[in-house]
């Protein structure tokens, strides 16, 4: 999975997670390898792939703001971690 360089220099507690400057470009979200293989089978105009990209982004963009509600970003564990 990319990681943008605005995450390779700032503390992970500080992140800004609604900025949509910070995020990849839509056709850089990961949606998972069975995903990705239906996207490039299928019949899928470009319309629809990038809606189903936006719709991950979504969801990144949600688990994000809910990971960041629950834990203390900023613990010195959670830095060794990452």
């Amino acid at each position: 999975m990319a990681i943008g360089p605005y995450l390779q220099v700032i503390d992970i507690g500080k992140v800004t997670i609604t900025d949509p400057e910070k995020y990849l470009p839509l056709e850089n979200i990961y949606c998972g390898p069975k995903a990705d293989i239906f996207i490039k089978q299928s019949n899928m105009d470009s319309a629809d792939v990038k809606n189903v990209h936006l719709r991950v982004l979504e969801f990144y963009v949600e688990l994000c703001k809910q990971i960041k509600k629950r834990f203390n970003l900023g613990e010195n564990i959670l830095k060794f971690a990452s």
